[in-house]
């Protein structure tokens, strides 16, 4: 069984100090994404980075939730109201319109980031949240509770082993419906059988099934393997690099680089692939593990998910389900209406859309940020604040686009460089660039130098008396 989808990722960081420049360095949040698609290679979902992009939003780059709704008062705890968030969310979602929500309707920092993504952004593609703070650990809506993912700041890199973590995987695999190997809580419509490689029923000797067919759902002593291992302090990490050992009623099963035994490969597989650096581990983990002695090893082990898992996320990317009452009422305005110009189907979880883009040949990674710093491009003694925008194409090169201000004169517009080219524009330009290339539209720059000005356009044309 395999899946058959390549999804598009945006990524969005919220900055808490206007200028101050992206918080992860471009090469490790692409490194990331190249580690998720490790994770993911058995399963036939690959991902491709659409755009990654730095935003000011001062009262968003904290990632707060309070659970009760009606105990959020404005100003406390990362409460604001539309007011309030308008604008630095309208940053990142120019189809929202002003008036999406009434002023006064507030909303904790966290729910505005669910919210909005939710009503506003492209389904075919994953809105990934990278906030500077957050109140509590990564995470990701469901398919009966939203659509984004965050991710904080030092969930992306592993400084112990200066490699990408496992936590954007993970949490992808949450939003794809996945639960953790220890969490015994079911989707509405599951049965214990559709999660047949995770669970056991205590004997002697003790029962595993191979496949949904053969498993006992309605079995009452069906148990979780790794929430009865956990529960009962069952697991033992037997050296820096495994074996790992799992203790399930009087049982002893194993997990090593000489192999697996077959009751646990749901949670465990051996596999030739490593992830280096270092370079010892001989198996694999189940990527949605939850709490358990192994996390602090998280940098380096390599992950995968089981049979029963990838029928899930086959299951919630094939089938679209209504969110859950009560996190429809978050999402919803205070009047409990759906807001102003939100996109079609958008209390639906929208997963069958995912992937529903067609990539280009010459498709691209965007990058967004508004980072001020001065940069003089080959001793030419002109400072122009950092690009705003870069563009990698497939075949290695990389496109420059600085902003700079409406009044300024412009020397040159294009400066051609070995495997580079930079791009100047005036700022007024900006947000239509970044409209343009998100939405894959052709974007021409035609420059007249006689007027010492240029326009931007979606459509290829000739150019004028004195245009370039």
């Amino acid at each position: 069984m395999a899946i058959d989808r390549t999804i598009s990722l945006r990524l969005v960081e919220t900055r808490r100090l206007a200028g101050s420049g992206p918080l992860h360095p471009v090469d490790r949040v692409q490194q990331a994404v190249a580690r998720a698609n490790e994770i993911y290679a058995d399963t036939g979902i690959e991902f491709r980075i659409r755009s990654i992009e730095s935003h000011h939003m001062p009262h968003l780059y904290k990632y707060v939730r309070d659970k009760d709704a009606e105990g959020c008062s404005h100003g406390r705890n990362f409460c604001w109201t539309w007011a309030d968030v308008r604008d630095e969310l309208r940053q990142v979602f120019p189809n929202a319109p002003v008036d999406a929500y009434p002023d006064d309707d507030h909303k904790s920092a966290g729910y505005w980031l669910i919210a909005m993504a939710t009503f506003y952004s492209d389904p075919a593609e994953i809105l990934v949240w990278l906030v500077e703070e957050s109140a509590e650990r990564s995470g990701a809506a469901g398919p009966r509770t939203g659509r984004m993912v965050f991710v904080n700041q030092p969930d992306i890199w592993s400084t112990e082993f200066d490699i990408p973590t496992t936590t954007l995987g993970h949490e992808i695999g949450h939003f794809l419906g996945l639960k953790h190997v220890i969490d015994s809580s079911l989707h509405p419509g599951y049965t214990h059988c559709d999660r047949w490689d995770e669970i056991f029923i205590p004997g002697t000797p003790n029962v595993f099934f191979s496949s949904r067919e053969d498993a006992r759902c309605d079995d009452p002593d069906v148990r979780y393997i790794m929430k009865v291992a956990n529960d009962n302090s069952q697991i033992s990490v037997l050296g820096a690099y495994g074996p790992i050992q799992i203790t399930l009623n009087g049982t002893v099963y194993q997990a090593s680089g000489s192999g697996v035994d077959e009751e646990l490969k749901g949670i465990f597989r051996a596999t030739g692939s490593v992830h280096a650096p270092p370079n010892s581990w001989g198996f694999a983990m189940n990527a949605m593990p939850g709490e358990f002695p192994v996390d602090p090893l998280d940098g380096h082990i390599p992950r995968f998910f089981s049979d029963s898992q990838l029928a899930t996320m086959e299951d919630f990317l094939t089938n679209d389900v209504e969110f859950d009452a009560k996190y429809k009422n978050l999402w919803l305005t205070a009047a409990g209406d759906i807001p102003v110009g939100a996109i079609p189907g958008s209390l639906t979880s929208l997963r069958s859309r995912l992937g529903a883009r067609t990539f280009k040949v010459n498709s691209y990674q965007l990058v967004v940020h508004d980072k001020q710093r001065p940069y003089d491009f080959q001793g030419q003694g002109v400072r122009y604040p950092d690009a705003q925008i870069m563009i990698w194409t497939d075949d290695g090169r990389l496109f420059r686009l600085f902003f700079l201000p409406d009044d300024e004169a412009l020397v040159q517009h294009y400066e051609p460089q070995p495997m580079r080219a930079n791009v100047f524009l005036f700022s007024r330009q900006y947000q239509q660039c970044v409209d343009a290339l998100r939405n894959d539209a052709p974007l021409y720059v035609w420059w007249d130098a006689v007027a010492g000005d240029f326009y931007l356009s979606s459509n290829q044309e000739l150019p004028g008396e004195g245009e370039s």
